[in-house]
């Protein structure tokens, strides 16, 4: 027998995440946990999404990866969404194999992002004053 669907609004994902968010104490990482959330929920409203199912969590991750070049980013990412899943899953909104799912994504490796600079703008780097010293203010 084929389990009845659990249909989920962006509303309701977006308490359940203001549920998870309050649990930091420390004001960055409630902001930032917040800012990946509203963009989870967001995206999962824009692409009309009713449900958490593994199709989503791979659709994510694959959306994640093409939208960003950093691996912080991506890797926030599919944290809040393992977060999620999780708890909708001991909430018992979810299949607890959608939150395994998420569980099992693996971590992007971190990317280097190496940018050039030319050698004018790394002498005038290397050789501005310290504006945190009153000599640099000075100078």
């Amino acid at each position: 027998m084929e389990k009845e669907k659990t249909l989920i609004t962006a509303d309701e994902l977006r308490l359940h995440a203001a549920e998870i968010v309050k649990r930091y104490r420390n004001r960055g990482t409630r902001d930032l946990y917040r800012t990946r959330f509203t963009q989870f929920c967001d995206w999962y409203e824009m692409e009309g999404y009713d449900e958490v199912t593994e199709g989503l969590v791979d659709d994510y991750a694959g959306y994640l990866d093409m939208c960003y070049e950093g691996s912080v980013t991506i890797n926030h990412g599919l944290l809040v969404m393992r977060k999620l899943t999780s708890k909708l899953a001991n909430d018992g909104l979810i299949d607890k194999g959608v939150a395994y799912h998420a569980i099992a994504i693996k971590q992007v490796p971190q990317r280097k992002i190496t940018t050039t600079v030319s050698d004018d703008v790394a002498k005038r780097l290397i050789n501005a004053p310290n504006t945190s010293t009153i000599k640099g203010v000075v100078s």
